[in-house]
């Protein structure tokens, strides 16, 4: 009994964002100076990706050797950096790459466009950091009304997947989980986000691709959240 390790106990659950929340966060950053594409870039990537703060601020780009850049936009995917020195790719949805491309496009003519990190800090103040990105993230977030910080992107995003594979098991008839009425299976799907069956995780049956294996623990059917242990 002495080696057993002690169960984990679940964190908080933390709310996923509704859709009125996610188009007023992005019409704060509505607009075509450098900040506001950057902005618009960071979150659609945060969306589409789930990926952690620090995975983002690593993120690298040189336009002209894309062997050494992270980003591959014809693909739609990403290089990312994880935990534990991992490498592994995620795909973005088109709206993400839009995004991404439009920010590229203004990062071009920026006076630190030769610095290897994607995400620049406005004027002539070099890369903007992980710190940078989760104080624009708020900023944006007061700007708006809603309670914004980058983790719950992740959690957004999970959530999000999880809902869309219980509506696939649903279809096929091999859902166990009962409890969700029909419409809602019906109408829970993950726009953008390409994946197929694959093997199994902590996401479920279908997880994203390139999704690691510390992810999440979601609380099933809660509709709310889920309670993280990455």
């Amino acid at each position: 009994m002495g080696g057993m390790r002690p169960p984990r106990v679940p964190g908080k659950a933390v709310p996923v964002f509704t859709g009125e929340d996610l188009s007023r966060l992005e019409r704060t950053c509505a607009g075509r100076s450098f900040q506001q594409r950057r902005d618009a870039a960071v979150i659609a990537v945060f969306r589409a990706t789930g990926i952690r703060l620090s995975e983002l601020a690593q993120i690298r780009y040189d336009r002209h050797d894309p062997r050494r850049s992270d980003i591959d936009l014809e693909l739609r995917e990403i290089t990312v950096h994880g935990k534990g020195h991992k490498t592994r790719t995620v795909k973005i949805s088109f709206g993400a790459a839009r995004s991404l491309d439009r920010y590229l496009r203004a990062r071009a003519r920026h006076a630190q466009a030769y610095r290897p990190q994607l995400w620049l800090a406005a004027g002539n103040r070099g890369p903007m950091t992980a710190s940078g990105s989760c104080q624009m993230i708020a900023r944006r977030g007061r700007e708006c009304g809603v309670d914004v910080f980058p983790h719950r992107f992740r959690h957004h995003f999970s959530h999000t997947w999880q809902m869309g594979r219980i509506a696939f098991d649903a279809s096929f008839g091999t859902s166990r989980e009962h409890a969700l009425p029909a419409a809602q299976r019906a109408a829970l799907r993950c726009p953008g986000l390409p994946g197929a069956p694959r093997g199994h995780d902590d996401l479920g049956l279908h997880g994203p691709p390139g999704s690691d294996a510390t992810m999440m623990r979601l609380v099933p059917l809660r509709g709310v959240g889920h309670c993280c242990v990455c």
